[in-house]
């Protein structure tokens, strides 16, 4: 009997281990069953969350998941552009209702870097294959060492690393050299000692660092596993939060014929109306603050250029910008472009990338000349051939006053171009993007006949022209441009900013009246002054080039001149007699007297 009692404690134990590897194994398909349950529901609220700036998309997979998922949904990967500026024409609000068969699912916070990207889309893994997707990518490509510690600590996702470092099905080789951009950021890793373990062993690349990942790897699927539950979690309580405040699951489907061209017009002028402070097409409230990316000296120097009628657009007017362009050469974010395009092929992805261009009407007055400009856009469209990727980096653009609005972000305009090539990006038009973009060409034709539309001219600087033939003092015109009214330099070019009273592109607000040319769409009122023979323009807007010879001053708008023994009346050019002498006022009508080949000026003492 002894022996018997002796024995039975070692019967109990293979039951009370049999017992707990139950409840482990009931607790691990609970808690499948919940992540199933959450991302479910995160697939079925997708469309609705498809537009809205939330932080978490980029925090958890789950809710990166759901835009894969549903088959009318294009996720678009990008930063802040995707929310600011450009309504109502904003590409994730354009799309909402499906116009033309599907939405936009945007994914990305402000300053969100290729690097982030590679990490989310190898975490992704198998979800990615034969899925389309778009990557909007941003400026980064200046900074030497790509995007800063602070903004990747502002966009890293443990969850994302994590599932990168364990669970990706992307090569080796490829892993390691993420990591090895990954460890450049260490304050990211600070608190994660899994993750932290698994990305430096990576990233060491020695025979013992991969035997100590082999070994981690186990616990590292485990963390990352507990992880993606903890993101489930978030999203739960998010969702919840959302549909408190009526958030539907479906959104109303609207299919409908876009007609791109047309919507042009609109588009044009909302992006005139909100920045027509400065002459650079940049948005009126950065433009009044003008620090959000620039310091305000900057700005103002530009603008001071701008006004003398000088540009930098080809060099030699300012110094070279040699350290802007061997940041750019050397920047970290090039090997995260190649990166994130490389796990992108090897997870069957199917991507179409663009940069958004710079304010290059605005940079045309600072050291950023278009030379150096363009080999930005060169390298970037090199790297996405090179990886087999189509692009566009719209650098036909790069002067469109309209098309960007404030360093970054799309205007109306811009963003309808970026909204038409994605929608044939999604249509299977990529042939028609690769022609439309090839050997420098417009995106123009993409929007319908190019004939009937125009785009606004950027400012352009002064030319030099030989003089006039009359014998006339150089002529001034006042108005109350953007700086105090004052006499141009003899050659001034007569440019053509919006609005009444603004039609001067000569230093503190004036227009030369002698040697020079008008640019169609000048505007504004003024007064003109000459001592000889010359004939003046006027009726609004002259034909562009225009000449404006020695003694003939310009008033447009008004149709009326003031210049010196020869005027025109509403378009009539008539060759002046007499030696009258004095200044016509401003904006007095100018008719032709005495028969043809005669003039009279109606003169002031």
């Amino acid at each position: 009997m002894e022996s018997g009692a002796a024995r039975e404690p070692r019967r109990e134990r293979p039951v009370g281990i049999a017992a707990a590897v139950l409840a482990l194994a009931l607790a691990v398909l609970i808690l499948c069953r919940y992540q199933a349950r959450i991302q479910g529901q995160a697939d079925r609220y997708a469309h609705a969350l498809a537009p809205l700036e939330l932080p978490l998309k980029t925090q958890t997979l789950t809710l990166q998941r759901a835009g894969f998922a549903d088959p009318r949904l294009l996720p678009i990967y990008g930063t802040s552009e995707l929310y600011c500026c450009g309504q109502p024409f904003n590409g994730p609000a354009f799309f909402l209702h499906e116009p033309t068969g599907f939405a936009l699912y945007a994914v990305g916070v402000p300053v969100t870097g290729d690097l982030s990207f590679a990490e989310a889309f190898a975490a992704l893994g198998g979800d990615l294959r034969g899925k389309r997707v778009v990557i909007s990518d941003s400026s980064w490509f200046q900074n030497q060492n790509g995007i800063g510690q602070g903004e990747y600590d502002h966009t890293f996702s443990p969850e994302v690393a994590a599932a990168f470092a364990f669970d990706s099905p992307i090569s080796l080789p490829l892993k390691e050299a993420l990591a090895r951009r990954m460890v450049a950021y260490p304050a990211s890793l600070r608190g994660l000692p899994v993750v932290a373990a698994g990305v430096r062993a990576l990233a060491g690349g020695s025979p013992a660092d991969l035997l100590g990942y082999i070994l981690l790897r186990p616990l590292g699927r485990l963390d990352a596993w507990a992880w993606q539950l903890r993101g489930a979690q978030q999203t739960g309580k998010l969702l919840d939060q959302e549909r408190s405040r009526g958030l539907m699951p479906q959104v109303v489907d609207q299919a409908q014929v876009v007609h791109w061209r047309g919507q042009l017009a609109q588009a044009d002028a909302l992006a005139a109306s909100t920045s027509d402070s400065n002459p650079f097409g940049i948005i009126n409230q950065v433009w009044g603050k003008c620090t959000d990316v620039e310091p305000t000296q900057q700005c103002a120097a530009a603008l001071r250029l701008y006004r003398s009628g000088r540009s930098n657009r080809a060099g030699g007017v300012l110094p070279y910008p040699t350290s802007w362009v061997r940041s750019t050469d050397i920047s970290a974010e090039w090997t995260d472009l190649e990166l994130e395009l490389e796990v992108l092929k090897q997870l069957g992805a199917r991507p179409f990338v663009y940069l958004i261009p710079m304010q290059g009407v605005y940079d045309d007055y600072t050291p950023l000349d278009a030379s150096v400009r363009q080999v930005l856009y060169q390298r970037y469209a090199a790297v996405t051939a090179a990886a087999g990727v189509p692009s566009a980096t719209f650098s036909m653009h790069d002067e469109d006053r309209y098309f960007v609005n404030s360093f970054g972000h799309f205007s109306p305009r811009g963003w309808l171009y970026v909204d038409r090539t994605i929608d044939l990006f999604w249509h299977g038009g990529l042939g028609q993007i690769r022609g439309a973009l090839a050997s420098g060409g417009s995106v123009e034709a993409l929007l319908g006949d190019p004939s009937t539309y125009a785009p606004p001219a950027p400012p352009k600087p002064a030319l030099a022209r030989p003089a006039g033939t009359g014998r006339g003092a150089v002529g001034t015109r006042s108005g109350t441009p953007a700086g105090a009214p004052g006499t141009a330099p003899r050659g001034a070019q007569v440019g053509c900013p919006p609005g009444a009273g603004t039609g001067a592109a000569a230093s503190a607000g004036a227009v030369a009246a002698t040697s020079g040319t008008v640019q169609a769409g000048t505007a504004g009122t003024g007064s003109g002054a000459g001592g000889g023979t010359g004939s003046g323009v006027a009726a609004g807007c002259p034909p562009s080039g225009a000449d404006v010879p020695s003694g003939g001053a310009v008033a447009a708008q008004t149709g009326s001149a003031g210049a010196q023994n020869g005027t025109t009346a509403a378009g009539t050019t008539v060759a002046g007699k007499g030696g009258s002498t004095g200044t016509a006022p401003a904006g007095v009508p100018v008719s032709a007297a005495g028969g043809a080949g005669a003039g009279t000026v109606v003169a002031k003492p």
